[in-house]
This record gives C-alpha cells, structure tokens and sequence, in this order.
C-alpha cells in the first residue's frame, strides 16, 4: 500500500506481478466479450452506427492485449489500465462526432454505455490513488459536454455522472473508513494475542516465552558477558491441595496475591518476575552486588510467602521452595540458570520443603539418580511388589506394656537393592505416589493386624502415618473405612499419625477432616511435634489423642540443655489439653528414666526395639508379656 495515498485499497494486495497481469487481462478479455455482444446487436438491428462505435471500441482493448506484456510491476499495470479506459470514454466522445444523420435512438445509446463505461471504470479507479480517480471523474465528467447528444440527454448525463463520481467517493471514504478499523482491529487482535501468548492472564507477570525473550534481548547487549546474573525458581508447597479443597477460583485468589508478595520483595529495576505455570514463579536478578544479597531476597521470599493468607471464611497458611542458580561461564543464558534454578528448588521440595537450595553440579546427577528411583517406585507400586512393612512397639513408660505399633515401610527393590524410607519417601510425596502407596500401608498393616488378633495377640492400637499428600485426598477416608470394612478390623483400633506441619497448612480443613476421623472413632496423634510452626488456638481445637515429641528433642535429652525444658513443656502442655504424649527416638535408659520423672506417657524407640517384620514382632510381643508376668 502507498504511504502517499489518502485512500489507496489495492484489489491485488498480496499478488503476485504475474497474478496481477492474468486478472489484468481476464478484465480485457471480459471487455472484448461485451463489445463482441454489442456489435451482434448492431448487426441484428441494422444499426451501422452502432457498428461502427462498437469496432472503434473494439480497438481498445486489442491495444492493451498489445502493451500489457511491456508492464513489469503491478503499479505499471496500474497506469496502463488508467489510460485504456480513458481511452475508451474518448473513443465515445470522438467516434460520433463523425457519424452523420445521428438519430435520437443512436444518442440516447451512446449516453448509456458512456455512462455504464463511466460507472464501472470510477468503480475500479475506488482501488487507485486519490490523484488517479479524481483525473479519471474530470475527464468523464468533462467528455460528456463533447458528446454530440442534444442539450437535454447532455444536462442528463452529466448530472448522472455527477452523482455517481459523489456515490463512488462517499464508497472510498467508507471503504477507506473500513480498511482502518480493520487495521485497528488486526492490531488489537495482535497484541491481545501477542499479550496472551507472552504473558500470564492472571497474575500479568511475563510467562516462560516472554522471559525466554527477555533473556534473548539481554544476552545481545555488549556488555553482557561482564554482567552478573541469578535466576530464582519459587514453587508453592502443597498449592495442589488449595484446588482441590477450595476450588480453583479460591486457588486463583491465592496465586494473585502470592504473586503480589513476590513483586513487592523481587521486583526491583532490571529484575524480571515471571510465572512459569501453576504455581511456580522465576524471578532473574540481574546485576547483583553479592550472592548474600540473592540468598537474603531467598530467605525473605521464604518468610513472607509462609504468612497466613486470608480468604473469605478461611486462613491459608502456604510454603514454598526456591532454588537459585547464578551464572558462572559467561555463555550462561537465562534458559540454562532457568532450569538449574528448577533443579535445585525440586531439590528443596524433597529435601523437606520451605528451604531454598543453591544449584550445585552434583545436584544433576542426584536429579538422574532420583529420576531413576521414581520410575522404579512408579513401577513396584503399580506391580505392587517389592514393599513390606515393619513395626515399631510403643510402650507405656508407667507400666511398661506394650500399648501399641507403628507401621513402617520398606521397599526392596531388584534393581535397586534396599531403600531407605528417607531415599524413597520424599520422592513419593513430591511425586504423588504417596497416595497409592498410602493405601497399600494401610491396606496390609489392617491385614498384619487382623492376623494378630488370630494369633491371640489383641493390641491396643495401631498406628500408620499419613503424609500431608494423602491428608489432602478429599476420598482418603471414604478409602480407609472401606478397606477397615474389607478385613473386618475395628475403626477404634487405627491410630493415624500425621505431621504438624501438615495439619497447620491449612488448619480450618484440617480440624474438619480430623473431627470426621474422631466421628469414625479412629484416634489422631500429631507427629514431630515442637520442630514446626504452631498456632495454639488451632492445637486446642485439634481433634486429636496424642502428641508425639520430634527424637530431636529426646537426643540431648540427658544434657540438661534447653531440650529438656522444652520436653518437659511439651509434656505438660500437652496433659493440659487432654492429650496423651509419646516421646520417639527414646535409645538409652536415662532418657527413659527423665521421660519417667517429667511425667511422659509413652515412649518409642531402639531402647525397647527397632522396627520388626510381623513374625519378629509377635516373638517379641510374647517374649516381654512373659517377662513382665514372671
């Protein structure tokens, strides 16, 4: 399109020359057919006038049969045709001036294909430059006064032509009106697209292409090579669980003003914040004084994201993870420190979560080994081979009895080899395959149970854990009641253990689906208690039976250190709130002897007995109820 022209809408936008000159001459083509049609009318009518204006015509186009293979672009083409039809309206102007004895029929003939040709050539010239069509109305305005009609069909004429050059300039403003709103619209059409495919509709920060783009950008600069660079992966630990209990509208508000709290501490002039999907964000920190500065915006990104988040009747309490990565060679670009960040925050995920991890190259080849392990856990669950459970006896410190189990897990894998719970756990709980496997502990710990009982020995509980992943399947107890149902085991004899930090993610659902288990009349006991954030006006609301005391408290127990002051406030606080209290991790008989003294119910631990297969535990059952009879 021409830059020059006011209203120039070109019918060969986006042809080809050669496609444009066979358009060009299937319009000659289709002329020489009309004036082929008019000439067998003149015959038929023994008109010789109209013979004769009709062979005149018939010139035309013949002529630019002729020049139309001399055009090598479009815009000669375009002249060309300008001037065959103003030749064409001048051979209707001169041709009659001299044919003698014209009747008034012949006249009025000559005025309507003057004005037909008029009409159909300024509707082309709609397409051409504002210069072209208003040269084209005054020739054809003008060449009517030369006609040799009479006075009256002359005046005609001309008024016609006159209201037809209005029409056609009225349909180029409307049409060049059109054009622009089309382009408006194209134009808006391209940057929503070019927004929603660039950047997240939700949060407005640059998604994972645009960040790539970003990054393209930045590594062209001159100076790049001298700049520093440190790209954050953050990840929501347990965002899963907000959509699936609240909806993901509720998981929407969520993201939204996490993603606020991270543009408030990251978003700084050249930092780039983005959301990568889901819920995990990146943020590059361009120009960095230290990496202490980058460690310190990690650990008030962890701080920050791990404040409660208030919802309409609900307070979330959220985590996160972050991996960092900085450029170390000078070819670093935003993409590689991009995964290597990811790396090391799924580290972080295993390891524990609500941590940040710095990458390290080691952490590739610990990535392949748990990739390794994860494929042949996903395989020994579905093939449901390889596990078997354990089980640790807890003890009632007064008495000594044997109060209860624990089941504990192993995997035997033959690939593999033997797994520690600690090796094959975490990447079950960041995977999801914690859930299946969940479900067969609990499955075959009902059926070692019921054996048990077969056996004569009638234990007072049994308690299996549940992850914060199982905790969060709004099916898990509909499952658990079926399965208690299946094996005939009473629901009063399963203990559920679950972690603190679990039940206080989101405390309000937790306090709803442990009452559920309560109206079951299956206990609860909170694990690891005392290593994680607690909220006290939630631990007294807790339908729960027991508090267990992390080992970490017990280890250093005899020290006389602030362990002991702690334990012993556990103890005491947990009485006060109707809670029994079970102290894990219990190896020496002076632990055991101050657990006694500070009033602790139950212990567990290698000081009575470390995790037993069922034959080995109903040996050691009867073996201690023989010693305490005699």
């Amino acid at each position: 399109m021409e830059n020059n022209s006011q209203f120039r809408v070109l019918p060969h936008h986006g042809y080809s020359t050669e496609n444009y000159r066979k358009t060009v001459m299937l319009r000659i083509k289709f002329s020489v057919v009309l004036i082929l049609i008019f000439s067998v009318f003149s015959l038929w009518q023994n008109l010789e006038s109209d013979l004769i204006l009709a062979i005149s015509l018939f010139l035309v186009p013949l002529f630019g049969f002729g020049v139309v293979g001399f055009c090598k672009s479009i815009d000669a083409l375009e002249v060309m045709l300008f001037y065959l039809k103003s030749i064409a309206l001048l051979v209707l102007i001169i041709v009659p001036l001299f044919i003698e004895n014209q009747s008034s029929d012949f006249q009025i003939r000559v005025a309507m294909i003057y004005a037909l040709l008029y009409f159909a050539y300024i509707s082309d010239f709609l397409y051409i430059n504002k210069m072209r069509f208003f040269g084209f109305a005054a020739i054809g305005c003008l060449g009517a006064f030369f006609l040799p009609v009479e006075l009256t069909t002359r005046i005609v004429l001309v008024l016609a032509l006159i209201f037809i050059t209005l029409l056609a300039f009225d349909t180029v403003k409307l049409r060049q009106q059109n054009m622009q709103l089309i382009d408006e619209l194209q134009q808006s059409s391209e940057e929503t697209i070019y927004k929603l495919s660039h950047f997240d509709s939700l949060t407005g920060f640059p998604n994972r292409t645009m960040f790539a783009e970003l990054g393209e950008i930045y590594t062209k600069e001159p100076e790049w090579k001298q700049k520093r660079l440190a790209v954050l992966a953050i990840g929501l630990d347990g965002f899963k669980a907000i959509n699936e209990s609240f909806g993901h509208s509720t998981g929407d508000l969520v993201l939204q003003q996490v993603s606020t709290r991270i543009k408030q501490i990251a978003a700084r002039h050249q930092n780039i914040v983005s959301r990568f999907g889901g819920d995990h964000f990146t943020v590059a920190i361009m120009n960095y004084p230290d990496k202490e500065t980058v460690e310190r915006l990690a650990q008030k990104l962890l701080a920050t994201l791990a404040e409660p988040i208030e919802l309409e009747d609900e307070q979330v309490i959220l985590t996160c993870s972050v991996g960092i990565a900085f450029k170390v060679e000078p070819s670093d670009d935003f993409i590689l420190l991009a995964r290597e960040a990811e790396t090391a925050m799924n580290e972080a995920k295993i390891q524990g979560r609500n941590r940040y991890l710095l990458f390290q190259q080691n952490l590739l080849s610990l990535s392949q080994a748990r990739l390794r392990i994860e494929n042949s856990l996903r395989r020994a669950i579905n093939e449901q081979k390889g596990f078997y459970l354990e089980y640790q006896p807890k003890i009632n410190i007064q008495t000594e009895q044997i109060c209860g189990v624990e089941a504990l897990v192993r995997w035997q894998d033959k690939e593999l080899g033997s797994l520690s719970p600690a090796d094959f756990i975490p990447i079950a709980e960041h995977t999801g395959l914690i859930v299946p496997l969940g479900y067969w502990i609990f499955e075959q710990a009902l059926i070692d149970l019921k054996t048990l009982q077969l056996k004569g020995i009638d234990l007072h509980s049994m308690s299996i854990n549940l992850s914060a992943r199982q905790f969060e399947e709004p099916s898990l107890l509909d499952h658990l009641l079926a399965l208690l149902h299946r094996t005939g085991v009473k629901a009063e004899k399963i203990d559920l253990e679950l972690t603190e930090s679990a039940v206080m993610r989101s405390p309000q659902e937790a306090i709803q689906t442990l009452s559920r288990f309560q109206q079951e009349r299956m206990t609860v006991s909170i694990d690891d208690f005392g290593i994680a954030y607690s909220s006290l006006s939630y631990l007294k609301s807790l339908p729960a039976s027991r508090l267990k005391i992390d080992q970490s408290f017990i280890r250093e127990l005899e020290d006389g250190n602030d362990d002991y002051a702690i334990t012993a406030s556990i103890i005491e606080m947990g009485h006060n709130l109707g809670l029994k209290v079970l102290a894990e991790g219990v190896e020496t008989q002076a632990q055991c002897a101050l657990l006694k003294k500070i009033g602790c119910d139950e212990i567990q631990g290698f000081y009575y007995s470390r995790p037993l297969p069922l034959e080995k535990l109903i040996e050691f059952i009867q073996q201690h109820n023989d010693g305490l009879n005699q």
